[in-house]
């Protein structure tokens, strides 16, 4: 039974957390509309709640909320997640910054920035941060987040990309975000960031180059998918998929011919056809459908997907 939409947000709280210990989903739709939005009210009763549960609690709370965000449209839980960002626990806060990126309000965005340019924060928590804040980014770059506190989005990003006091992972997560930006400064903070001697910022530039969707990073890409670093190579692979060009397929279906891939290397390279799609991309997939590992049989079904979908619709 659904219940009221005006239920209180008190009553509605107390009932989803009981729901909860008594292991009963999925929620009320009723009592999860009545929480939904950024409302102070709404904030407050989320932390007062929280403090009378115990860490355990707090958690699973934060975890159905977001996977209600992805099963419900137009549910989005910033005051909660807000709460919960003010947790003791370590968990409880890495998981509402890293839901906040999907709450597209100027609310959730205040509190990412917040946090990502805490001293005080934990370094895991700021990387969840920073990490949401890219995908901020990138509605800010498609024009979707007129609601939020987006002018100061990229700015946040490129200060803490090009602050060499960050640590490096939390500084590679700002470069691959902010590289969604049509703006001067990101080629040279991607080249930059390559030519380092630190892995964590060669990742994240190369990262960055596929969320860049610029077809000028696939010789760089493809020269490093010959990289002696292994991460290296499949986060190459990665960004070649990402951008989409069907250029980049014949150098993706060199690596399938190499005697000892890693299978993780060929399941990346599988994913990436998939994402490119076209004649020559399912050609070589589907000779993969038979491969003795079940991980690259799992990530070639979902490439297949993924690549007959481009052919339905391409804009997708």
């Amino acid at each position: 039974m659904v219940s009221d939409d005006a239920s209180d947000p008190a009553d509605a709280l107390a009932r989803l957390v009981a729901a909860i210990d008594e292991g009963r989903t999925p929620l009320d739709a009723g009592d999860l509309r009545a929480i939904s939005g950024e409302s102070a009210r709404v904030e407050g009763i989320a932390r007062e709640r929280f403090g009378a549960l115990d860490p355990a609690e707090r958690f699973a709370l934060v975890s159905e909320l977001i996977d209600s965000m992805g099963e419900h449209a137009g549910l989005e839980f910033t005051a909660a997640l807000r709460a919960a960002m003010m947790d003791e626990d370590l968990s409880v806060r890495s998981a509402a910054a890293s839901a906040l990126g999907s709450c597209e309000t100027a609310g959730a965005t205040d509190a990412l920035l917040r946090t990502a340019a805490s001293d005080e924060e934990d370094e895991g928590v700021r990387l969840e941060a920073v990490s949401a804040l890219g995908e901020v980014a990138l509605r800010v770059e498609l024009g979707w987040a007129e609601s939020e506190a987006a002018g100061g989005v990229l700015a946040a990003l490129k200060g803490i990309a090009e602050d060499v006091r960050e640590e490096p992972a939390v500084r590679a997560s700002a470069i691959a975000g902010a590289a969604v930006a049509q703006a001067e400064w990101i080629g040279p903070l991607l080249d930059d960031a390559y030519g380092s001697d630190e892995p964590e910022l060669r990742l994240g530039a190369l990262r960055g180059m596929g969320r860049s969707a610029d077809e000028a990073w696939l010789p760089l890409l493809e020269g490093a998918f010959g990289a002696s670093d292994e991460d290296e190579r499949i986060a190459a692979v990665a960004a070649a998929g990402e951008i989409g060009s069907e250029d980049a397929v014949p150098a993706l279906v060199d690596l399938l011919s190499e005697p000892e891939a890693e299978i993780e290397l060929v399941s990346a390279v599988a994913l990436a056809l998939g994402e490119i799609g076209g004649e020559e991309a399912l050609e070589r997939l589907a000779e993969l459908r038979t491969h003795p590992e079940p991980e690259v049989r799992a990530a070639v079904a979902e490439a297949m997907d993924a690549a007959r979908l481009l052919e339905e619709d391409p804009l997708d």
